[in-house]
């Protein structure tokens, strides 16, 4: 009896847990919408901390209102003129909240980030067709957020790098090795390396299967590669000599 009353107690814990995530979630959402609709870019600069920290959890748990909050989060960005991260907030509505509620909003929205970030209409479109709602529902959320991911490398733009630096480090904390894929231990491994975002991205492997690697294959590969200076920097970074 005090077994299933024990379980009953974690059951309910975990429940308003996940109640408490929710409304907070709503919460703020409604609050992004109504400084939108007032365009008090003050507000909404000084609300962008917080607001990325619950993007966090719905990026790493699949949350409810999670398409209502990451389009007022893209909206706030675009009155911000932050357009490199409208990019990455429509995306992160396509990939891991697919409404077709939204979808006016998104394309026009996506485009929009598309021109100013200068990403050449073949890849916006084909990013776009990749991430149509009827396609991502087939998808699991584990491969929902590995599309996020890639689809955002595109950006190839410095200051969103660093977020896209932060979500694989989420990701990589909630997958076993085995399963995360080549390509992001590339990107990762180029990014600490300071290299530019278009160097970054002609020199990953997207076609790779998910594999098992260790550092001293990434640095062989990209030593040889590159060039002398490039294989010293690899041996002097000793973060990624612990981390693979």
């Amino acid at each position: 009896m005090k077994s299933i009353n024990l379980i009953f107690l974690i059951v309910i814990l975990l429940s308003s847990g996940v109640y408490s995530q929710n409304f907070n979630i709503k919460a703020e959402s409604q609050y992004l919408e109504i400084i939108n609709n007032q365009q008090r870019r003050d507000l909404i600069a000084i609300s962008m901390r917080n607001a990325e920290i619950i993007s966090d959890s719905l990026f790493c748990n699949n949350y409810a209102y999670g398409s209502e909050f990451f389009l007022n989060l893209a909206e706030s960005y675009y009155l911000l003129k932050r357009y490199n991260y409208v990019f990455f907030t429509v995306l992160r509505l396509r990939c891991l909240y697919p409404s077709e509620r939204y979808i006016n909003r998104e394309h026009d929205l996506f485009y929009i980030s598309c021109k100013k970030l200068k990403i050449p209409q073949y890849i916006a479109d084909s990013i776009w067709r990749m991430t149509d709602s009827q396609s991502i529902h087939l998808l699991s959320y584990d491969k929902r957020k590995q599309l996020l991911l890639k689809t955002a490398m595109f950006a190839m733009d410095r200051k969103l790098y660093s977020t896209l630096f932060h979500y694989i480090n989420l990701y990589e904390n909630q997958t076993i090795t085995e399963n995360i894929p080549l390509y992001m231990a590339q990107w990762k491994l180029l990014y600490s390396l300071k290299f530019k975002p278009k160097k970054i991205l002609s020199n990953v492997n997207f076609n790779a299967t998910t594999v098992s690697y260790n550092f001293s294959d990434l640095q062989k590969s990209f030593s040889l590669k590159f060039n002398k200076k490039v294989s010293r920097r690899l041996k002097l970074n000793m973060f990624f000599r612990s981390y693979f």
